[in-house]
């Protein structure tokens, strides 16, 4: 029933458009007007915080989303594995300047809550 559409060499962005998924972008679309209409019930039927950067989100990352599709598959095997190494990288600087001094002054507190009956 649903075929490959896309083919990964496909030549010009007149043709990619041609065969996009069109069934997929609505069932996406719908997805997110009904989680709008959740939040706007959430929100006491009020347009208020939450339902107002639910859409803005939903709006953006599906704009980003349609955008994106259209990155050849090429280009994200070439720059995954910069992706890896930046995200190692800031996971490894986030443990030695946050998770380290934070452990580090806790299991000092932690000591003395222990020995400080002693003296």
């Amino acid at each position: 029933m649903l075929e490959q559409r896309l083919n990964v060499d496909a030549g010009s962005f007149f043709e990619k458009i041609r065969s996009i998924d069109y069934l997929l972008i609505i069932i996406i679309l719908i997805l997110g007007i009904i989680s709008s209409f959740a939040m706007y019930s959430t929100d006491g039927g009020k347009f208020l915080y939450h339902t107002k950067s639910h859409i803005l989100r939903f709006g953006i990352f599906f704009v980003l989303f349609l955008v994106l599709s259209f990155v050849q598959t090429k280009v994200w095997h070439h720059i995954g594995y910069i992706f890896y190494f930046v995200i190692y990288l800031c996971s490894f600087g986030f443990y030695i300047l946050v998770l380290l001094p934070l452990v580090h002054s806790v299991g000092l507190a932690y000591m003395f809550l222990i020995y400080s009956h002693l003296n």
